[in-house]
């Protein structure tokens, strides 16, 4: 019993053996990225409390005070910049895989914020989409982390047809890109629940306004959004005292 023990402890360890997602060195306790690499990652070190956006000082960004987001609330782990863009650009384009190690690092702000969720649900693809990249990375994540958690998944959404990249385009422009591109195929399901949406990267926020919709006329109870990362808030620099003084001369 005690060699059997000994074998369990043994391949649970070579199990946790990893290596870091940015400069592969070999890593031993489970994480996703190594000490050295933890420490140049864009976390936000203060983000708005309704989109979850990387801000400078605390409360309500300029953005959510000019338009409110549909959802309830945002949180992302990193900020989508730097190195981040490689690593989301492989996990989108190449190595699906990844959706685990993003999901451990995703869990600790889902278990001290969205606890309370009913389940999980995901920024659908059309099957054209799915089928050329091979998977759906929002699925893949949405996965990974009710693995972790234990919280269901449920496909609520499906995507009717292809729609053009949104960050080219103004606010007007994103809001026709995606109008009648979703639709809800479980729509009872919704009903006073809590709702976490799970998707890789918000940029504009206008595909998790649209999906938050669906999901409000369907009486969810709550909406809620998850992603590995988030643009930061747009805030416009204002000049100093002296420099404003200067321009009054």
């Amino acid at each position: 019993m005690k060699l059997f023990a000994c074998l369990q402890k043994l391949l649970q360890g070579r199990r946790e053996n990893r290596t870091c997602y940015l400069c592969r060195k070999e890593i031993f306790d489970g994480k996703t990225f190594c000490a050295d690499c933890r420490r140049i990652l864009p976390y936000p070190l203060s983000f708005c409390a309704r989109c979850g956006r990387k801000m400078t000082g605390t409360g309500i960004c300029t953005e959510c005070r000019a338009r409110l987001p549909v959802a309830d609330k945002i949180r992302s782990v990193f900020v989508y910049e730097d190195v981040l863009r490689g690593l989301i650009r492989a996990f989108k384009e190449d190595d699906p895989a990844m959706a685990d190690g993003f999901a451990r690092e995703m869990l600790p702000i889902l278990e001290r914020e969205f606890s309370a969720c009913d389940f999980l649900t995901f920024v659908p693809m059309t099957r054209a989409a799915v089928k050329k990249r091979g998977y759906n990375q929002s699925e893949r994540l949405a996965r990974a982390l009710s693995a972790l958690c234990g919280i269901p998944v449920e496909e609520v959404f499906e995507k009717k047809r292809d729609t053009d990249e949104q960050k080219s385009l103004g606010r007007a422009e994103r809001e026709k890109n995606l109008r009648g591109a979703f639709a809800l195929k479980k729509r009872a399901v919704c009903r006073d629940k809590k709702i976490l949406l799970i998707d890789d990267v918000m940029t504009t926020g206008s595909t998790t306004d649209e999906l938050a919709k669906l999901l409000r006329g369907a009486h969810a109870a709550k909406v809620w959004v998850l992603t590995v990362a988030a643009t930061p808030c747009f805030e416009k620099k204002t000049s100093s005292p002296e420099k404003i003084f200067a321009r009054q001369k």
